[in-house]
């Protein structure tokens, strides 16, 4: 069988898919890499990690993720091991994985990206929650996040695309509760009330909730944890301009409801028992585990800059019914 060395996973089921030619961008692809490109499709009986799977069998040393976050993340579970690189066509409605290392929306752009090679190292994760296991790439949320994109029904993800989330979130906030926590380190044993937990390996500045630190680094091997309990309506929105604000100026969040910390893994416990969303779909309830595997994938992205200094996290003091051991 001939060898391939570049393979497609196309999910054409993603947002903005629906306008596109396979072929197309198979073409595209081909001309800009001067190398042969093949297409694996996803469908109903074929998920993408099936097809990236199959791509590698056949010899792909490059496997792009054509879709949004989900497509990106079932990829990743596959290569993972391999002298495979990963590259990015950001197809879905949020596009968190491509925001967060700085890979165009813009077709022509990512495959210029794919086609100058230049590379990044990132660490991806193993979720494993009351729905099994799977691969993470860029957060797991738990509670507020989890019930707002999840909720999100798919025909508004097409038709309205990330405003769909926002009225989904407004949503929820209407009937904001607050949930019991406990997240286990192996070192330490964190316990308070919340609204939300994110743990984070990566994630755009969009994503307040997983803000707290001053930044994520996606190469350090550690997930970031942020904790968030809000009282009222008022001060989950005050909470989420907040966030949104210290992440552009690259600090961490200084409002007494809002703590972050990192580790290498964490289990989240949450009473009563809380949805879980992992790199954007929905995949079960608390209890979960987040384990880190660093520097498990290469991405083709552009390089990020620098961090300037180690992440600052935000105090856990101020935490409601706070406890730590």
């Amino acid at each position: 069988m001939a060898t391939v060395s570049i393979a497609v996973v196309w999910n054409g089921s993603a947002g903005s898919a629906a306008d596109l030619s396979a072929a197309s961008i198979q073409a595209d692809l081909a001309q800009a890499t001067g190398r042969s490109v093949t297409i694996e499709q996803v469908s109903d009986d074929r998920n993408p990690t099936a097809c990236a799977k199959a791509a590698i069998a056949k010899g792909a040393d490059v496997v792009v993720a054509a879709g949004g976050d989900g497509t990106v993340s079932g990829v990743a579970a596959a290569i993972v091991g391999h002298d495979v690189r990963l590259g990015v066509l950001a197809l879905g409605t949020s596009n968190s994985f491509a925001a967060a290392l700085g890979i165009p929306t813009d077709l022509a752009a990512a495959i210029g990206v794919i086609a100058g090679a230049e590379q990044s190292s990132v660490d991806m994760a193993y979720v494993t929650s009351t729905e099994g296991r799977k691969a993470m790439v860029l957060h797991c949320m738990v509670g507020f996040h989890a019930d707002a994109i999840g909720n999100t029904a798919v025909e508004s993800k097409r038709r309205w695309g990330v405003l769909a989330y926002a009225a989904s979130a407004m949503r929820e906030l209407a009937n904001l509760e607050t949930f019991a926590v406990e997240l286990d380190t192996g070192d330490h044993v964190v316990r308070c009330r919340a609204n939300a937990v994110a743990a984070a390996n990566l994630a755009p500045i969009k994503t307040v909730l997983a803000h707290g630190p001053s930044h994520l680094l996606g190469d350090d091997g550690l997930v970031d944890v942020t904790i968030i309990a809000a009282e009222s309506l008022l001060e989950a929105i005050a909470t989420g301009v907040h966030l949104y604000r210290q992440a552009r100026s690259g600090e961490a969040a200084t409002r007494a409801n809002v703590g972050s910390f990192s580790a290498r893994t964490v289990t989240i416990t949450a009473d009563p028992p809380q949805h879980v969303l992992v790199d954007g779909e929905p995949f079960g309830s608390t209890p979960v585990r987040i384990e880190t595997v660093a520097r498990a994938l290469t991405v083709l992205a552009p390089r990020p800059p620098p961090a300037e200094g180690p992440p600052t996290d935000a105090s856990l003091i101020g935490l409601p019914d706070l406890q730590v051991e």
